[in-house]
């Protein structure tokens, strides 16, 4: 690297920091002045002025940083989507499963009550009912909370 590009400034956009204190000790008055910068942001990509510099560095180094970018952008939501999916899928799995346990009650309580019993027939039918209710009733609540949790100023 030349002289001139060993001596340039922090871009405008950046968190600069600037410390000039004479750092002083009691063993040695040299007068030695320590001067140290800081540097930062936030974000995927560096500022652009910054970003042009890689290519001084490194060929092409600003469109490989964009394109490392691009890809992790790509990943994160082909991974949120696969995400979405089986979250769905499980869902369904899920409904699918209560749906054959409450049919198999059901088809108890009607085989219990065919067959003289009518008392556990009226057990397990009610009880799958309060069961069937209690689930729809629970989980459109949780589902009304974490709607709110997601953007309170709907309502």
């Amino acid at each position: 690297m030349s002289e001139n590009q060993n001596s340039q400034s922090f871009p405008e956009e950046s968190t600069e920091q600037n410390t000039e204190e004479p750092q002083t000790s009691d063993n040695n008055d040299s007068g030695v002045v320590k001067k140290s910068f800081g540097f930062g942001f936030s974000g995927p990509l560096p500022p652009p002025s910054i970003l042009s510099q890689y290519d001084e560095i490194v060929p092409n180094g600003a469109e490989r940083i964009m394109q490392m970018a691009e890809q992790q952008l790509q990943h994160r939501i082909e991974m949120e989507k696969r995400l979405v999916e089986e979250d769905t899928r499980q869902g369904a799995r899920g409904q699918n499963y209560a749906l054959i346990v409450s049919l198999v009650a059901f088809a108890s309580a009607v085989i219990l009550g065919v067959t003289g019993n009518e008392t556990a027939a009226t057990i397990i039918a009610g009880i799958d009912i309060i069961a069937l209710a209690t689930v729809f009733i629970v989980g459109k609540t949780m589902a009304l909370k974490a709607k709110d949790l997601e953007d309170p100023d709907i309502n």
